[in-house]
């Protein structure tokens, strides 16, 4: 059995994990100039290179948040493509898409203060 001390760790490790499976399910469509992600971008009236930018960046920012050293650097870039997207949704009206972005928001605030084992 995993002691109180080991379990919290671990709990913050999942939600790196999760938080990095999410992004590269976000960013890799992008990437692959996916139709659906094309089209919303330019819906949005956002520039095609951007789709580029966004889905690299989100992917960075997934593998960085899974290496100590790197963490706080890409939960920096995640943080700032969750405020971009906050900012589309609300802009647009788009409700359910905002819930998905505070979502993840959430987690990344939690990976963001978890405490962490010492190394």
């Amino acid at each position: 059995m995993i002691s109180r001390q080991g379990w919290i760790p671990l709990v913050g490790v999942l939600l790196s994990v999760l938080l990095s499976v999410a992004f590269v399910s976000s960013g890799l469509p992008k990437l692959m100039n996916e139709e659906v992600a094309a089209i919303e971008f330019a819906v949005w009236g956002f520039p095609h290179w951007s789709l580029y930018v966004v889905g690299g960046i989100e992917l960075l920012g997934a593998l960085a948040i899974l290496h100590r050293r790197t963490q706080r650097w890409g939960l920096v870039l995640l943080a700032a493509v969750i405020c971009g997207g906050i900012a589309t949704h609300v802009n647009f009206g788009e409700w359910e898409a905002l819930q998905q972005s505070l979502a993840f928001s959430v987690i990344l605030a939690a990976v963001a203060f978890w405490p962490r084992s010492p190394s």
